[in-house]
């Protein structure tokens, strides 16, 4: 018999925090607008327990994720490695990972941070209670791809209503012992990036509305999660009010509870877990490729002082420059970071897969995972234990376009994933959801 636990607890931190996501973002924050969430979602199977956290946050670096997995394990009892925690990725929330010129980490609320992670699994044990669970899927035509071509052939982050997305809704439902919803997991691929780099007002976007309308329309104590999907190279369809946020979130919110309301549940739950560190190269420079990138910065940073540039513009040179001497240094110090680690953390749950990985995944990775997977149910967690930046699908390095040439450097990475490594990515993912371990894990 499956018994789960659910809870929530707040998160927001005080005004005057900086927020994070966009370089062009001038000031701190300035009020709230909506409160953001932690919530966990507890299961257990009578083997073993798996917690599943969600933030309304950007990202969460892998140091946090080490500190709150050490602590639930030593407090709580559950194994570190069955705790998968993940963010929304909201760009209207604090600054938690280190970047340049994305926001400051306010140290001191990370810790608090911390705290609450852990507090909001704890008291997820306290109310365990017998479950059914049953999973479905839906569809939200909410989502745009976001790499458009310009006249020169290159790719910028303009809407492509051409390019590939993930449109699907996944739903995963938990009824409690009189079979009413107890809590809901809401899988769905999209940037939380409604608001722009104009807002200053601490906001969870379309994410937060959508799983607050699903727990009102529930109003008896229902807790709704939401974990991001194949939103690498996604954005909202509609931006730039908090009237769009309202609308989006009601369209995913309303799929959602339209596709829960069709789930059929069952008493039986047994869960696995799987969890492997992927050893990843990454495409690095040449010193020669550097010593050509500083100039070229160094000439973009003349010309904006001599006004032939915009704010934006200056900054985005300033930044990189920053990057290529950051780079630099490292290299003539032979210190160059060649691969990264990758954790892929795999709970499988009767007919159910998800599957966390810690980046921001395009959509054509994540739909190939789906259609190759055996799993009637495969949900891809993005934003998950940590995060390294883009996850390109292959296809991405022929194209180029911000993923896959400039992101990188805002988060102190030499390179983005070299085009095999999405490859090598994939197929672990594969043989992690088929039942066997990576007969290879690096190259």
């Amino acid at each position: 018999m499956l018994k789960a636990g659910a809870s929530k607890l707040d998160i927001t931190p005080q005004v005057g925090t900086d927020l994070a996501g966009y370089l062009d973002r001038e000031e701190s924050s300035q009020g709230v607008h909506d409160d953001l969430y932690v919530k966990a979602l507890v299961l257990d199977d009578g083997k073993q327990k798996v917690a599943i956290v969600t933030c309304d946050l950007l990202a969460i670096c892998r140091s946090s994720v080490n500190v709150v997995r050490k602590a639930i394990e030593e407090v709580i009892g559950i194994n570190g490695d069955n705790v998968m925690i993940t963010a929304t990725h909201t760009h209207s929330g604090p600054a938690t990972i280190s970047s340049l010129g994305l926001g400051e980490v306010n140290r001191a609320w990370l810790n608090v941070l911390h705290k609450k992670m852990i507090d909001v699994v704890y008291d997820a044990t306290k109310n365990m209670q017998q479950v059914t669970i049953g999973a479905g899927k839906g569809k939200a035509e909410i989502g745009v791809n976001r790499e458009g071509k310009i006249p020169s052939g290159s790719l910028i982050l303009v809407p492509n209503p051409r390019g590939p997305i993930d449109p699907e809704v996944g739903v995963v439902r938990i009824n409690d012992r009189n079979e009413n919803i107890f809590a809901l997991l809401i899988n769905f691929g999209c940037h939380a990036v409604v608001l722009e780099s104009d807002n200053l007002l601490i906001s969870a976007d379309f994410p937060g509305y959508a799983t607050e309308m699903v727990e009102k329309a529930k109003n008896n104590g229902v807790i709704a999660l939401f974990t991001n999907g194949g939103a690498g190279n996604v954005n909202p369809k509609r931006r730039g009010t908090f009237e769009e946020i309202a609308k989006l979130g009601t369209t995913l919110g309303s799929e959602a509870l339209k596709v829960a309301e069709q789930i059929e549940t069952t008493h039986d739950g047994n869960l696995d877990v799987y969890k492997e560190l992927i050893k990843l190269p990454l495409k690095v420079p040449t010193s020669k490729d550097i010593e050509e990138t500083i100039k070229d910065y160094e000439g973009k940073v003349k010309e904006s002082v001599e006004g032939k540039a915009s704010n934006l513009d200056i900054k985005i040179a300033k930044t990189l420059l920053k990057w290529a001497k950051r780079t630099q240094a490292v290299m003539k110090q032979k210190r160059m970071q060649k691969n990264i680690y990758i954790e892929v953390q795999v709970f499988i749950i009767n007919n159910i897969a998800l599957i966390g990985i810690p980046g921001e995944p395009f959509a054509e990775f994540v739909l190939e995972i789906k259609n190759k997977s055996k799993f009637e149910y495969t949900f891809v967690a993005g934003y998950a234990n940590g995060y390294y930046g883009y996850i390109p699908h292959k296809n991405a390095y022929r194209r180029g376009g911000y993923g896959v040439t400039d992101a990188f450097k805002y988060f102190g990475f030499p390179g983005a994933l070299a085009p095999e490594s999405t490859v090598h990515l994939s197929n672990s993912i594969l043989e992690l959801l088929h039942g066997s371990v990576p007969s290879d894990r690096s190259f």
